[in-house]
């Protein structure tokens, strides 16, 4: 018994794990997000250039990868993490929601080949071909668009599932270096695909799209079979069912009843307003400078193979230095950087440093805000709070993801995508600092 309870290094909830334990969870939680970060990098990366090439506008790109799919999460993200966090089940309370849900996203992004024959059936039918020919926008369009706002409805509580369920089970004093790890695995998937399959795809679609997808999903629920979820605190008994207006009434009076969330979701949800140009940085180095798409995947795995070189002494320094101070550093070298890479990006060379050199900060500022989070909010309602994080977000995001479009079309340079980023990380910036001048004192 004594050699027993000198293995148990680590404890999460009723969780308990040795040596071997605490690495076989590792493995299958890195694995499992080594193959989501694969499956996310293909809808957003090929979707903008399939839309360009059915004849959508800059604003339409905007609004179908960005501007409908927050509108989704706005609906679908405090209602998916409430249930979740009350969910009891022999499962676990986040697996379910990986296991009901993938399947649903597999179909449709194994539906995305084959728009053309979509769009070939919905014409010979006679009311949809009426509403095609009234649209103002493209038939082609319009399918790829309802694809991607199907593939969201079903990929939002899948995400969901996965991110809330790791502070559920990685022992709190290993998550800095778990999530050091996590940033390396995710980024080993978005380096290899865009080296290996961006370049690809066009000419082969049908195979990048079926293929990741059923790799997606057998291995997503090899994983939820392998990791074990703890024991929750019951879920309190309502003797009286609570009115939906007041249970939403409650939901907001919890999450946004105190400047400090409020301010920090507003930190959270600009870092990844700043990512919404990302959809149009592609046709920058492709119109703008030349780039095939082949060599802007290969410059992008360029990047990212710089970022794994950081990733795990950042997140040693991550360790030292605590999430608020690495945050604000890792967001000031990256302002600097896409300023500078505004300036000076004019040719296929600079191209190549400056995406490097950004990548650098970028890493420490990508690695920091998960551990962030959870340090940020409350342990026992993370869902709830991670759910009012992305309704700011998507608020938010509803609105400058069409503007975005706009932003690039008035300007009428891809260059730009450097200053709505910077702009967006600037304000993440703001935000986390007074988060960190007035984050709550400990009690003594």
């Amino acid at each position: 018994m004594e050699t027993s309870e000198k293995k148990l290094i680590y404890t999460a909830g009723t969780l308990k794990y040795t040596s071997a334990s605490l690495f076989s969870l590792f493995g299958w939680l890195l694995w499992g997000d080594f193959v989501l970060t694969l499956m996310e990098a293909v809808l957003p990366n090929l979707m903008p250039m399939l839309l360009k090439d059915a004849g959508a506008s800059n604003k339409e790109i905007g609004f179908i990868m960005s501007s409908a799919t927050l509108v989704l999460s706005l609906i679908l993200q405090p209602s998916f993490s409430t249930l979740s966090d009350n969910t009891r089940s022999k499962w676990g309370r986040r697996k379910p929601y990986l296991f009901i849900f993938s399947p649903f996203v597999v179909l449709l992004l194994c539906a995305v080949p084959y728009y053309g024959q979509i769009l070939s059936w919905l014409t010979d039918t006679a009311f949809f071909n009426m509403l095609l020919k009234i649209s103002p926008v493209a038939p082609a369009v319009l399918v790829l668009g309802a694809i991607v706002i199907g593939y969201q409805i079903f990929n939002i509580p899948v995400m969901m599932g996965y991110y809330c369920l790791v502070p559920d089970v990685v022992p709190k004093p290993v998550i800095g270096r778990f999530y050091a790890m996590f940033r390396v695995f995710g980024t080993l998937a978005g380096t290899l695909f865009n080296y290996f399959f961006l370049g690809k795809a066009k000419t082969h679609l049908t195979i990048v799209f079926i293929g990741i997808a059923v790799f997606y999903l057998i291995s997503i629920w090899i994983m939820c079979l392998k990791v074990k979820e703890g024991e929750y605190p019951p879920v309190p008994e309502k003797k009286d069912k609570t009115p939906i207006f007041k249970a939403v009434t409650n939901y907001f009076k919890l999450c946004f009843g105190q400047p400090y969330y409020v301010v920090a979701y507003i930190a959270y949800a600009a870092l990844y307003w700043s990512y919404l140009s990302n959809s149009f940085t592609l046709f920058f180095f492709r119109d703008g400078l030349g780039y095939s798409v082949d060599s802007y995947g290969k410059l992008v795995a360029y990047g990212s193979i710089v970022m794994l070189v950081c990733y795990y002494p950042f997140g040693i320094l991550v360790d030292r230095w605590g999430s608020m101070k690495s945050l604000m550093a890792g967001q000031i070298g990256t302002i600097i950087f896409l300023m500078l890479s505004f300036l000076f990006i004019h040719s296929p060379t600079t191209g190549i440093v400056f995406t490097i050199l950004t990548a650098v900060p970028t890493t420490l500022s990508t690695l920091t805000i998960m551990k962030w989070l959870v340090d940020v909010y409350p342990p026992e309602k993370y869902g709830q709070f991670n759910a009012g994080g992305m309704l700011v977000y998507s608020i938010g995001g509803v609105f400058f993801g069409y503007l975005c479009g706009g932003f690039l079309d008035y300007f009428k340079d891809y260059r730009y995508v450097f200053v709505w980023s910077s702009f967006f990380r600037l304000i993440t910036l703001a935000a986390a600092f007074w988060v960190f001048k007035n984050r709550p004192k400990p009690v003594v």
